[in-house]
């Protein structure tokens, strides 16, 4: 096939130039529409000029735009309007992200403290339970044993009066010990000494794999015996 500069090829709706594009500009799009394949020095010499009024025509598109007081006028008004909404946005943003800071603070260290009131209340209901077993069999009766009382940790949600809820979401994020935040995983060898404890047989470095698996628990144990450090982070969203 021939370049074409005289007639346009076929067009999709996506490729419709629109109207406000002045008629000069849509004629040299036609043109480049046309355009299939260079085969002779002539056709690179029209193609190449073509080119060249395209780009000339980019650039004073973008002078005008520069010098249109107008639209400059309407762009700064447009800013001023925009700047106060800019600040509020970013303002709120900060303090979110700094109350969240000291809700996950207060939440890991709650959370610690009630694990360790649970495990307290275990050990203190297993004693009563073992004397209530060595009882009964003294008295020949069956025992009844107490359940250990129930530790409560932070809400997961706090719901406001008006309806909005502030929500809490348990994220697990993992690190190979030795690799910079900035190391990008995928790219290492596995070859690295870093790497040595990692399951080549399981994970080749996969680490869509590893992110899979540190969502689950259940997992833990198995990917911090490679080596591969988890840890537990809390991630705030509110609603309404």
């Amino acid at each position: 096939m021939s370049v074409v500069l005289t007639k346009a090829q076929p067009v999709t709706e996506v490729e419709i130039i629109d109207e406000r594009v002045p008629a000069p500009i849509r004629r040299l799009v036609d043109l480049a529409r046309a355009v299939t394949t260079i085969e002779t020095h002539e056709q690179r010499t029209d193609v190449g000029q073509l080119h060249a009024k395209l780009g000339a025509e980019r650039r004073e598109t973008a002078r005008q735009q520069k010098e249109d007081v107008e639209l400059q006028a309407a762009i700064k008004r447009v800013d001023e309007l925009r700047s106060p909404y800019t600040l509020t946005l970013k303002t709120l943003e900060d303090w979110e992200t700094f109350i969240s800071k000291k809700l996950s603070a207060y939440d890991k260290a709650e959370m610690q403290r009630a694990r360790e009131r649970q495990q307290a209340a275990i050990a203190k209901t297993e004693v009563k339970n073992d004397a209530i077993v060595a009882k009964s069999e003294e008295l020949g009766i069956k025992p009844v044993l107490k359940a250990p009382a129930v530790v409560v940790a932070p809400p997961k949600t706090v719901k406001t009066d008006e309806g909005q809820s502030s929500s809490r979401k348990t994220v697990y994020v993992f690190r190979i010990p030795g690799v910079g935040p900035d190391e990008d995983l995928a790219k290492l060898l596995g070859s690295d000494p870093r790497l040595a404890k990692i399951d080549d047989a399981l994970f080749v470095l996969n680490v869509g794999e590893i992110k899979k698996q540190v969502k689950s628990p259940a997992l833990h144990a198995h990917l911090r015996a490679q080596g591969i450090t988890i840890d537990e982070e809390f991630d705030y969203n509110s609603r309404g």
